[in-house]
């Protein structure tokens, strides 16, 4: 890091510490392509320090008021790296990183430092791997983007296929392209415009542990018997396998609707993935210790045919069952 970007870093941390933090709507995520282009010498253009420092908030001070619990987690535990990287005058800063065994959240900055007067920048989309090749393939599941000035705070989330060891690992991030949009959209077009580029960081990254345990539930209702199998929890995510029977014979097209609860506390069901017989529940958040009673309650199970028809069987099945501490 030059003394010049530390400065500059320094000055965006004052103004975070003098601004509210504000509430912005996210942008929707648009998936991008991937292709490297020769890297180009770092540009801050003072230009840019001003304008960030005459908006509303910096783009620092918005990652506090975004997301829900398992993000709150993340970005309360995320190692600082405020690593940045230029290309065709788009500064892109990996801010913070947080990985456990189930999921890897990236803090991703955006800033034109050529001000040319964009309505929007987006660097909503990047790829994650170990840097000596093995561990587990992380896939990205979301990403969003909130704007700031000429820049915008990214969050972007990827699962492991495999959970990794815990521990230190060297990670790479690519950020394969950033969007910009029109000041003055015309017309049907898409004011939406995607640049390549190529930025990619190296660093050390703690993967934090987490717990998988064997359980034992079964309800029935309609005739149809669900079974609680097995639980994995990681301080962002939480996952049930249920075994479904009599539920009908196009296991993959059904999703299951409901609520969880762990010590009374309700942990919300965010979605399903049904693979033969077996459907994984993930909770909007996570636990770092799933230790006492847990309470599944699925309302409703629902499969959505081919041609747009459904099959409702309504519950409740509820499960119950007590984890040990570990």
């Amino acid at each position: 890091m030059t003394d010049f970007d530390a400065c500059l870093r320094e000055h965006l941390v004052r103004l975070d510490a003098a601004i509210p933090t504000p509430i912005t709507p996210p942008m929707d995520l648009v998936q991008t392509r991937r292709r490297r282009f020769p890297m180009r010498r770092l540009v801050v253009l003072a230009a840019a320090v001003a304008v960030l420092g005459g908006a509303t908030g910096t783009i620092l001070s918005l990652y506090g008021g975004l997301g829900g619990d398992a993000y709150q987690y993340a970005w309360q535990h995320a190692t600082t790296l405020a690593l940045r990287q230029t290309d065709q005058g788009y500064m892109v800063t990996l801010e913070a990183a947080y990985a456990d065994q189930a999921r890897l959240m990236l803090a991703i900055s955006a800033l034109d430092t050529q001000n040319r007067g964009w309505s929007g920048i987006d660097a909503g989309s990047a790829s994650a791997r170990f840097a000596d090749g093995s561990g587990p393939v992380y896939v990205m599941t979301s990403g969003g983007s909130t704007p700031a000035s000429m820049g915008s705070a990214n969050t972007v989330w990827l699962d492991a296929v495999e959970p990794p060891s815990p521990g230190v690992h060297r990670m790479v991030v690519t950020v394969p392209a950033i969007r910009y949009r029109d000041p003055e959209p015309v017309g049907s077009t898409d004011p939406w415009h995607e640049v390549l580029g190529s930025w990619t960081f190296t660093f050390d990254l703690p993967v934090v542990g987490g717990r998988r345990v064997d359980v034992s539930a079964t309800a029935t209702a309609n005739n149809v018997t669900a079974t609680a199998i097995d639980l994995f929890a990681t301080p962002t995510t939480v996952k049930i396998d249920v075994r479904w029977s009599n539920r009908g014979a196009t296991f993959s097209s059904w999703t299951s609707v409901g609520t969880v609860y762990h010590d009374g506390h309700e942990m919300p069901i965010g979605g399903t993935e049904t693979a033969s017989d077996v459907e994984t529940l993930r909770l909007i958040s996570g636990t770092s210790d799933p230790s006492g009673h847990w309470k599944v309650v699925i309302d409703e199970t629902i499969e959505n045919g081919p041609n747009g028809d459904q099959v409702r069987l309504q519950g409740p099945w509820v499960l119950e069952f007590d984890v040990p501490r570990g």
